[in-house]
């Protein structure tokens, strides 16, 4: 699931990190595992991933959809500065959609402060204080 590196690698939003969340390892039982949970909590109408990580986790999230929901949900694997997400919500808008009635979900957000208020994160990683011996520590929203 984490790759580590020793020198900083090079993130797709960007910037830099010294490890990498490879959900590429999660299977298709381990996604649909993650879906179920997300159904007990989000009701929504539609999903659309983000390619290419968000994709998979849709295909996931499909069976759950309900017809009576307004919410278009909009998924990705992981979340590092909400630049897709944000640029991804800008296109349903421009294509006439509700503001209001799109969220985010994204499993795994990297920082919570980069987080966009209408995204929540299955998983957040929090490389605050107190830090931990591996200088991370894994939280979920999901009990």
């Amino acid at each position: 699931m984490f790759k580590w590196y020793k020198q900083a690698i090079k993130l797709h939003a960007g910037g830099e990190s010294n490890f990498l969340i490879d959900c590429e390892s999660l299977t298709n039982e381990d996604l649909a595992s993650v879906a179920g949970l997300v159904a007990t909590t989000y009701s929504f109408r539609e999903v659309i991933g983000i390619p290419n990580g968000g994709l998979k986790f849709a295909d996931a999230l499909r069976p759950y959809c309900k017809s009576e929901s307004q919410i278009v949900l909009i998924v990705d694997d992981v979340l590092t500065t909400g630049l897709s997400m944000r640029e991804f919500r800008q296109k349903l808008i421009g294509n006439g959609m509700y503001w209001r009635n799109i969220r985010g979900l994204a499993l795994f957000v990297r920082d919570e402060s980069s987080r966009p208020l209408w995204v929540q994160g299955v998983f957040t990683l929090w490389a605050g204080k107190p830090l931990r011996k591996e200088g991370f520590c894994l939280h979920s929203r999901h009990r």
